[in-house]
């Protein structure tokens, strides 16, 4: 038994290779696509800006690590919950400026040619 709990803890050393972050990345950066081809009604500032930030802090973590490490390095973890902050609050200021945008359209009387 001991020599089966020894091959157990080796093993569970070793380092191994990690999972890609490729398909992670291409998601967001669709979505930082997307986002930078929404009119400005539905953006808050220039259109680029928030797209532009986020693609910033992508790059800096492709480049810093571009497989998953054992164990994650907690610096490494905080910016890519920051990244994922700032493209769901971007995505909701783009919803609620759609739905603004929508529910005052409706509302007001199209002018009679």
């Amino acid at each position: 038994m001991a020599v089966r709990e020894e091959q157990l803890v080796a093993r569970q050393e070793e380092p191994r290779a990690g999972e890609p972050y490729w398909p992670a990345q291409l998601a967001v950066v669709i979505a930082l696509l997307l986002s930078a081809l929404l009119p400005g009604k539905l953006t808050l500032g220039p259109p680029w800006l928030l797209p532009g930030l986020e693609g910033m802090l992508l790059l800096g973590l492709a480049v810093t690590t571009p497989r998953r490490v054992h164990p994650e390095h907690p610096f490494r973890r905080r910016a890519a919950i920051l990244m994922i902050a700032v493209v769901n609050a971007t995505n909701l200021v783009s919803l609620v400026l759609l739905s603004d945008l929508l529910l005052n359209e409706a509302a007001r009387p199209t002018a009679v040619r």
